[in-house]
């Protein structure tokens, strides 16, 4: 990615930080090929593209002359409200850098990067995504991903959905959430689905106190061994089926802090988690129906 940072910043070094645009790296395996290089609701009235600094018309797709790496300037005339798949399945897209991006005004981020599966860098350094409300399905099966750093990406109580938004990203060993805001989530479904080379996840600044749905939170992550989430509140929580099913490497859970009513769905909640053989719940889910919830594992369950 230093290489990629260089040639942008070499390229594009007149720029002031005060420039609303997005540089983007295209690494092009086949000339005079078609590629999508923009998505979604965006026009020519609202952006105009720049090829290795040379200004082109506005197109979603561009035929690359050769092979190589290319570089895309996006130079937003204004600020734009609507990120919905800006960047969804760009098939050459290696990198992308948002630091200079104005974001104050984006309200929805649906599948913003969704399968652009060579993707392996975004900097989101100070993004500003205070007014989004909908962040589903954001990186979903950006296969190419291996870290993502958002500890600097600023979000508030705005944000209502993060359902989908890592979901099968299955090369990502690391993610930074430790400043990622989540008061005002209501789901969290499939948020992590699928991210099976994730070893370790610390989720311990989550305020999930108004979220209603985990189900398949983690469902799949069959390499997770440390999974952080003490501070979980989970009182408004009724759908947790499947929220850990597959996760084939922990030893013991700890669950005894999560708060669980009668109503609450835990179908299939462990089930398939082989390796797993302590499950520490809550008293107040002694009694309940434990039909399904720990079919493929023999995990012994204690109330504390």
């Amino acid at each position: 990615m230093k290489t990629y940072i260089l040639l942008a910043f070499i390229l594009f070094q007149s720029c002031s930080l005060r420039d609303n645009y997005i540089i983007g790296i295209f690494k092009v395996d086949r000339a005079n090929k078609a590629e999508r290089i923009i998505n979604g609701r965006v026009d020519g009235s609202l952006v105009d593209i720049y090829l290795n600094d040379v200004k082109i018309g506005f197109y979603n797709m561009v035929e690359f002359p050769q092979t190589g790496e290319f570089i895309i300037k996006y130079a937003f005339k204004q600020r734009i409200s609507d990120m919905d798949r800006l960047f969804y399945q760009c098939p050459s897209l290696v990198a992308l850098d948002l630091s200079h991006f104005d974001a104050s005004n984006v309200r929805n981020m649906d599948s913003t990067f969704r399968e652009s599966k060579k993707l392996t860098v975004v900097d989101l350094t100070n993004f500003d995504a205070t007014r989004v409300t909908y962040m589903g399905g954001l990186f979903k099966e950006c296969t190419g991903l291996v870290a993502l750093d958002l500890s600097t990406f600023r979000t508030s109580s705005t944000l209502k959905d993060t359902r989908n938004m890592f979901e099968s990203c299955t090369s990502l060993i690391s993610i930074d959430l430790r400043n990622f805001n989540t008061q005002g989530v209501r789901t969290m479904m499939y948020m992590f689905f699928n991210c099976q080379s994730l070893t370790n996840l610390d989720l311990s600044s989550f305020n999930t106190q108004n979220v209603n749905e985990m189900r398949d939170m983690f469902a799949g992550c069959k390499s997770l061994t440390e999974l952080k989430i003490r501070n979980f509140v989970t009182n408004k929580v009724t759908r947790m089926g499947n929220m850990f099913r597959n996760c084939m490497s922990f030893k013991t859970l700890d669950l005894s802090h999560f708060q669980i009513q009668r109503s609450t769905d835990m179908k299939y909640m462990f089930s398939g988690c082989s390796s797993l053989k302590l499950i520490i719940l809550p008293r107040s889910a002694q009694g309940m129906s434990t039909w399904g919830m720990l079919n493929g594992c023999s995990a012994q369950v204690s109330y504390r």
